[in-house]
């Protein structure tokens, strides 16, 4: 019997086209060489709105179809206003004579502040004629090519301080920047991933679409039924709201029923704080969680999708600030904060990680072999590509607290994580290994049924192959019990004792599987 380990199957729902408005968007398969073919696919559309002295109609439209796109420089490949703006500028630049730029670039020409030629004295006349010869004389050239290049020079600065305030709208608006860290995210995950004929991690992207979330979860329970993902990431920040406890109570529900721990990221605002500048005023976070205004949070802490799901925290860098680039310098245009990815994306490059290292992502908190490094890093007296750093004290009250924080070295380029925990304070790692060892069982049972003549024989061996494929040691104990066929179904009981890696103390778990 042989035994293929599938890849590692990733989920991740996220602001990747934050305009759509669907309750049924696309599912988008995508591995590290076809990050561009899924952008170019779902070619998410930003509209945003700019004050009418960059742009007259008050608002451009940016459309992103690669990840070269997400460059300043790039932005005008898919802005059709910036496109006409540069267009004036090259045609003026060439030596076209600016007046036409009012029938050649209308909406360009009501921003710019053109010169026109003007009636002179006759004294006035004489003397410039004067100068003119004067001029052809000293340098060579004619007075009115003298004049043009002083004028297209006028209009070049003008227009590159248009494009300026142009691209520092785009790069500060809420939406665009939600897309763009989605993205960075997923490229990040990817990144982690080892080139080769045979995929080891398989990425699925959702977008999220805009207002209401929660009927993409009914579509994804039918569509993924058969081909659960092993983990999920919810790239949406969760605060301590009614809305947001909603959505997190049916998150856990879907996450339950696929058998896939999902993380979800909690934002500032669910510790009652602004920013994390101000976590400094929070003194004990385990104590904060159990107040009054955390009730829905605390009951749902006991309900039993909470071994589903790990809340987690730290925004990961996810690029180098833009600064001036060569050959776009004379646009002057600077960001004045970083790109930060959800933390999500993080943990899910710690599993690809951990399974290009060890062969099985539960290894993902071992931070002396598996760690993200040569991230870019914050300018600050200590750097750091972490939107915030903990100290070890803080790490633990998050930990216990069930939340599950990205941890980093001040002046380092590495990021990792020091344990694995659910909601409920449970075994991350179990969740992980008995998820995709149902996972293995639900595509035994659709596609390798021929191999199964006997079920409690052949399908242990199956089984322990399958362990022994991870990295794992067989389980002594592994037993399974085949009851009565019931209407087609076959009720089977399964009882191992995991690895001390996938759960401590040397404990028996049984769980049931119709095959």
């Amino acid at each position: 019997m042989h035994i293929e380990i599938p890849p590692f199957s990733i989920l991740a729902i996220g602001p990747f086209s934050p305009a759509l408005n669907t309750d049924n968007p696309p599912v988008l398969t995508i591995d590290s060489l076809s990050l561009d073919d899924a952008i170019a696919q779902l070619a998410p559309t930003i509209d945003i709105t700019v004050a009418k002295d960059i742009c007259p109609d008050g608002n451009i439209a940016v459309t992103v179809k690669r990840m070269a796109d997400f460059k300043p420089k790039n932005i005008a490949r898919n802005c059709l206003f910036i496109k006409e703006l540069l267009a004036a500028r090259t045609y003026v630049k060439k030596g076209g004579p600016a007046a036409d730029l009012t029938a050649k670039y209308p909406r360009v020409a009501s921003l710019l502040t053109i010169s026109t030629p003007t009636k002179h004295l006759k004294s006035e006349s004489k003397s410039n004629a004067i100068d003119d010869l004067l001029s052809i004389v000293d340098t060579g050239t004619s007075a009115g090519s003298t004049t043009q290049y002083f004028e297209a020079g006028s209009i070049e600065n003008q227009v590159n301080a248009i494009h300026g305030k142009l691209l520092r709208a785009i790069f500060t608006d809420s939406n665009f920047r939600l897309m763009e860290a989605a993205w960075r995210g997923a490229e990040l995950l990817l990144k982690q991933v080892p080139s080769g004929t045979r995929p080891t991690v398989n990425l699925k992207l959702v977008p999220l679409p805009q207002g209401d979330c929660l009927p993409i979860f009914d579509m994804l329970e039918s569509t993924l039924a058969d081909t659960p993902p092993d983990i999920i990431l919810i790239d949406k920040p969760l605060s301590n709201t009614p809305r947001a406890m909603s959505e997190l109570e049916r998150i856990m529900d879907f996450a339950e029923t696929m058998l896939a721990p999902a993380f979800i990221p909690i934002s500032p605002k669910f510790l009652e704080i602004s920013d994390w500048e101000e976590l400094r005023s929070v003194r004990y976070i385990p104590g904060l969680l159990e107040g009054a205004e955390y009730g829905r949070w605390k009951t749902l802490v006991t309900n039993s999708g909470a071994g589903w799901i790990t809340p987690c925290l730290g925004g990961i860098m996810a690029r180098p600030m833009h600064l001036p680039e060569a050959g776009f310098s004379e646009v002057g245009f600077a960001e004045s904060s970083p790109l930060w990815s959800s933390t999500p994306w993080a943990m899910g490059a710690l599993c690809a990680k951990s399974i290009a290292a060890h062969g099985r992502p539960t290894r993902f908190s071992d931070r002396s072999s598996v760690r993200l490094e040569n991230l870019p890093l914050t300018e600050s007296p200590s750097p750091s590509p972490l939107e915030i750093i903990l100290d070890t004290e803080r790490l633990a009250d998050f930990k216990q607290a069930g939340i599950l924080p990205l941890a980093g070295t001040p002046g380092r380029d590495h990021v990792f994580v020091t344990g694995a925990i659910t909601m409920d304070g449970g075994p991350l790692k179990f969740r992980m290994f008995l998820s995709q060892l149902t996972g293995f069982l639900i595509r035994t049972s659709l596609t390798g049924r021929d191999e199964i003549e006997n079920i409690e024989l052949d399908l242990s061996k199956a089984v322990s192959l399958f362990i022994q494929g991870l990295g794992l040691p067989i389980p002594d104990d592994l037993k399974i019990i085949a009851n009565e066929n019931n209407e087609g179904t076959i009720p089977l009981e399964i009882s191992l004792t995991p690895a001390p890696e996938i759960l401590p103390g040397n404990k028996k778990f049984t769980f049931g599987f119709n095959w």
